[in-house]
């Protein structure tokens, strides 16, 4: 980094081992201590790979019992998890929303945590729940011999078959009815609950549950509407709202990160930058000058001021928004606007008028085109073009992205993250 040579290059477990030195060196730095290293707690793989390379029978034998320590659940030294364990939290909810209390005066204040993995995760499985065998044959996510598996599974007695619909029909009316009367009893709960919450003021907002319906798409609305540059490219903001269903922000929103060890630090407003704005144009709109001006400071912020915050935020929003416009743009009919959003999930072709369909058919090419397009347009302009349009809106400080910690996911067990973080180093070392 120094020279800008390149040194070397390393591919497979010396790259695996590297990477693991780059961390223990991190967490140092931060204050944390090396006593996993000491105490012989990295990947017994690793080390059983070291011996077999170097014909190190012991090496071998000590990795092997290690890692069968690990599996039977003895852990390393002070009985911790061992390296093989199983995580202590599942996944986590693609957006969390929890509450606090700003000062006195505004109680609903609300932090959202947005998990990018668990959103494309989530994201990847409506579309692929919604596609038929023979599509998911066709993109390659499954093969023929699933198909025959499948096949072979299905009942071929008549008699079977309305037995087990009769079973099932059963079973779905015996559900629905307890599910009636749980929610009774849950509204009668509610009730109670509402009673003794309206005396009740100045206390800490609750946190949002999002756990009742579905909300990928809302959630990913959400999260690039308020990633997205805004006021860089006017073309595309068009594009944006027009076709791809964005929501343009009224105000300026207060980022912030969280860290490994579920450290949280956010970027919180502390001074005044109205004299940052360009000279203003005649006004036609007729808006009240309160509202113009407001359209104008979230404009400066969503172009400029956004990037001039912090290297790992900048990094981090790159790495999302890009992502997930990959994804977005792998997925059919994906757009937030509510017409199309109906069709994609509702759409079926219809068996009457072969001219009509087919020219259905045509225009939601046409559409899913424009759609794509519009996609790789934003991540284009985020990947690409984000720090020289950036920088000729006259930033004076502009926060680049951490070329260490795109390398850091250049090989990330989430595909759409670890192509989003090689065409964002990629472009970050062309520049």
């Amino acid at each position: 980094m120094e020279t800008a040579h390149l040194d070397r290059v390393l591919t497979g477990m010396m790259a695996e081992e590297v990477l693991a030195a780059c961390d223990a060196t991190a967490a140092d730095e931060l204050g944390g201590a090396l006593a996993e290293l000491q105490a012989g707690q990295a990947n017994p793989a690793l080390h059983f790979f070291r011996g077999l390379r170097h014909r190190n029978l012991n090496a071998m034998l000590t990795a092997t019992q290690r890692g069968l320590q690990a599996l039977q659940g003895g852990g390393g030294a002070g009985g911790g998890p061992g390296p093989l364990s199983e995580p202590a939290h599942s996944r986590r909810a693609p957006l969390t929303v929890q509450g606090f209390r700003a000062n006195p005066k505004d109680a609903e204040s609300h932090i959202l945590f947005f998990d990018i993995e668990g959103l494309i995760v989530e994201l990847l499985s409506e579309e692929y729940s919604a596609m038929s065998p023979a599509s998911l044959e066709a993109a390659g996510l499954i093969t023929s011999e699933y198909m025959k598996v499948a096949a072979l599974t299905q009942s071929a007695s008549p008699d079977a078959t309305k037995r087990i619909s009769g079973i099932l029909a059963k079973m779905k009316e015996g559900a629905e009815t307890m599910q009636t009367k749980l929610q009774a009893k849950a509204e009668q709960i509610k009730g109670h609950m509402d009673q003794k919450e309206q005396g009740s003021k100045g206390r800490r907002p609750k946190d949002i549950p999002l756990s009742d319906a579905p909300h990928t798409m809302e959630i990913a609305q959400i999260l690039i509407s308020l990633l997205h540059a805004w006021g860089l490219d006017p073309e595309l903001d068009r594009v944006c709202e027009s076709k791809l269903g964005l929501l343009r922000p009224m105000t300026g929103v207060c980022f912030g990160v969280v860290s490994r060890h579920g450290h949280m630090a956010v970027q919180l407003p502390t001074r005044h930058v109205a004299h940052l704005l360009p000279p203003a144009e005649p006004d036609t709109s007729g808006l009240p000058q309160e509202l113009v001006m407001q359209d104008r400071l979230t404009k400066l912020f969503t172009s400029r001021l956004h990037w001039e915050l912090s290297t790992t935020l900048t990094t981090n929003h790159l790495l999302s928004i890009v992502s997930l416009a990959n994804t977005l743009m792998s997925m059919n009919h994906a757009t937030f606007l509510p017409d199309h959003e109906l069709a994609r999930r509702m759409h079926r072709p219809s068996t009457h008028g072969t001219a009509s369909w087919a020219e259905d058919s045509e225009r939601q090419q046409a559409q899913q085109q424009h759609m794509k397009q519009g996609w790789a347009l934003l991540a284009t302009l985020h990947a690409v073009l984000l720090p020289d349009k950036v920088l000729a809106r006259g930033a004076k400080s502009f926060k680049r992205p951490q070329v260490e910690m795109l390398a850091r996911r250049w090989q990330h067990h989430c595909l759409e993250v670890r192509e989003a973080a090689q065409a964002l180093l990629l472009a970050e070392l062309g520049r």
